[in-house]
C-alpha cells in the first residue's frame, strides 16, 4: 500500500476543508433528491388517482397472519435453550 508523503499543516487544513466541503455538497444534493421524491409521493397521494387507489383490497400481505400457539412447556424449553446459547457465547469471550 502506498503512503502519501507528509503534508504541511496549512495544506492539510486546506485539504480537510476541501473534503468537508465536498461531503457537505454531497449531503445537500442527497437531501434535495429526497425532498424531490417526497414531493412526488405527496402529489401522488393527494391526487384523485390516489383516492381511488387507496381503497383497501385484501392481499396476502395485508391478511392477518395466524400465530401458532406454543405450550408453556415448549416456551420454557426454547427459553432455556436460548439462555444456554447466551451463556456459552459469554463463556467463549
Amino acid at each position: 500500500m502506498l503512503r502519501e508523503p507528509p503534508v504541511p499543516s496549512s495544506s492539510r487544513h486546506t485539504h480537510l476543508a476541501d473534503i468537508l466541503s465536498c461531503m457537505i455538497e454531497r449531503i445537500l444534493t442527497e437531501l434535495d433528491n429526497e425532498i424531490s421524491r417526497l414531493r412526488q409521493v405527496r402529489a401522488l397521494l393527494t391526487s384523485e388517482g390516489a383516492k381511488v387507489a387507496s381503497t383497501p383490497t385484501p392481499t396476502a400481505a395485508t391478511a392477518k397472519r395466524k400465530h401458532s400457539k406454543l405450550s408453556p412447556a415448549a416456551r420454557k424449553r426454547i427459553g432455556d435453550a436460548q439462555r444456554a446459547r447466551w451463556a456459552k457465547q459469554k463463556a467463549a469471550k
